[in-house]
């Protein structure tokens, strides 16, 4: 998303300031514009902010949790609670600075329970619905946001048993082994990026206060494998 060694010339910045000069620069010269983020193989829905009044309230509305954030995810495995909430305390792994983790307590038992005393970490929930399963193991699911954390929905997930198909980082290729289905372990295997996408999102008007709502379809690199799996119906 943003300029870093390694993708100087190949972010959403770019993207922005080739498309407009009129960008807000509320959070500095390398985020113009930037409201929120979503990690680089997410497909799907941002906002950005054209100046700093649009700015400032738009962020204050996803720090007080006003936003209407919903995701679809295919992840490898199947789990008992088909409709649940995860809720945890998100940290930088103990072991690996590039990943994140729930934090555990003394028992290595993860926090499910918001505490005035954690201090450590960021309180984070995450609301799930198993939408459809395929038979070689595989969840498509609905999750609505109420927070949004770094990497929260692939931790989450990850933690539950069912990593994001294609997300190696949180343990993708080691489940997928557990696809019964050899047609659809190579299918899942050739995906090109992990499969969350950011499908709708929701604000209000920072001028007009009026309530706007945005949807998007999963990109076309992914939509054909969804629908062969029958998770899509076309």
């Amino acid at each position: 998303m943003f300029p870093a060694v390694g993708h100087e010339n190949d972010t959403l910045v770019n993207a922005l300031l080739y498309h407009t000069k009129n960008l807000s620069m509320k959070f500095g010269e390398n985020r113009p514009g930037i409201v929120h983020r979503i990690d680089r193989e997410t497909s799907g829905l941002l906002v950005v902010a054209k100046n700093d009044f649009s700015h400032e309230n738009l962020a204050l509305q996803f720090k007080q949790k006003t936003t209407h954030r919903i995701y679809y995810a295919l992840a490898i495995g199947t789990i008992k609670n088909k409709n649940d909430k995860v809720q945890s305390y998100l940290s930088r792994h103990p072991l690996d600075r590039k990943k994140y983790a729930s934090l555990r307590d003394k028992e290595k038992k993860i926090i499910t329970k918001y505490s005035e005393g954690v201090t450590e970490g960021k309180w984070s929930v995450t609301n799930y619905e198993v939408l459809k399963e395929h038979p070689s193991k595989l969840s498509y699911l609905r999750l609505k946001l109420e927070t949004g954390r770094t990497h929260q929905i692939r931790v989450h997930l990850s933690e539950l048993g069912i990593p994001i198909a294609g997300d190696t980082v949180y343990g993708a290729d080691k489940k997928i082994k557990n696809i019964t289905s050899n047609e659809i372990r190579k299918l899942v295997s050739e995906i090109p990026r992990f499969m969350l996408h950011a499908a709708e999102l929701g604000f209000t008007h920072p001028k007009t206060q009026e309530k706007l709502i945005f949807k998007v379809d999963w990109p076309d690199d992914v939509f054909e494998i969804l629908k062969k799996l029958e998770f899509i119906d076309v």
